[in-house]
């Protein structure tokens, strides 16, 4: 912190130096400060920038980027995050899978008394009812999402500062065509 302290004060006195107004006392003060301030930590064997010393300047970088973390760490938001609406998808594509099984059934029942169990046309009005099936579910489970999208959204979280709930967010991304941006 001491390091810190004369850092930022030789900022200040970089700066008042370069206004153009007049702050020489102001400057004297601010240099006498930086001067004790040195004086103090070559008295404690804290570490300084020194010229000649490439490793003492090494360990001073590197604490004060430790100090750093440890100051801005108070600073750091916990946002744990999940799905929005994942129940109500959940059920949209429930529906859907019904709404398409619903289909095939049909389809299923129909072709069967007309050509019987276990035969050729039957098998192949299976296959088909099944495709048509997949397509309504695909196409269901679109309409649905795109219902839930405007009620719901990707990822919503609570911003809390140790286990004080200060607020939420709600984030949805979505892609659009080409010709629509």
């Amino acid at each position: 912190m001491s390091y810190m302290l004369n850092q930022y004060t030789l900022r200040l006195i970089t700066h008042l130096s370069n206004s153009g107004r007049r702050y020489s006392e102001q400057i004297a003060a601010l240099s006498a400060l930086v001067r004790d301030e040195q004086h103090y930590r070559k008295q404690m064997n804290y570490l300084s920038v020194k010229e000649d010393d490439r490793l003492e300047n090494r360990d001073l970088i590197y604490s004060h980027g430790v100090l750093k973390k440890y100051v801005e760490s108070a600073l750091y938001l916990r946002v744990p995050k999940k799905r929005d609406g994942v129940m109500v998808e959940q059920i949209y594509y429930s529906l859907a899978a019904g709404l398409s099984m619903i289909f095939a059934t049909i389809v299923s029942f129909y072709f069967q008394q007309r050509f019987g169990n276990f035969t050729w046309p039957f098998f192949l009005v299976l296959v088909i009812s099944y495709m048509g099936k997949d397509r309504i579910k695909e196409l269901a489970r679109y309409y649905f999402a795109h219902r839930k999208g405007s009620k719901y959204f990707d990822n919503k979280a609570k911003i809390n500062i140790k286990d004080q709930n200060i607020g939420w967010i709600k984030e949805g991304v979505d892609f659009l065509q080409r010709e629509n941006s």
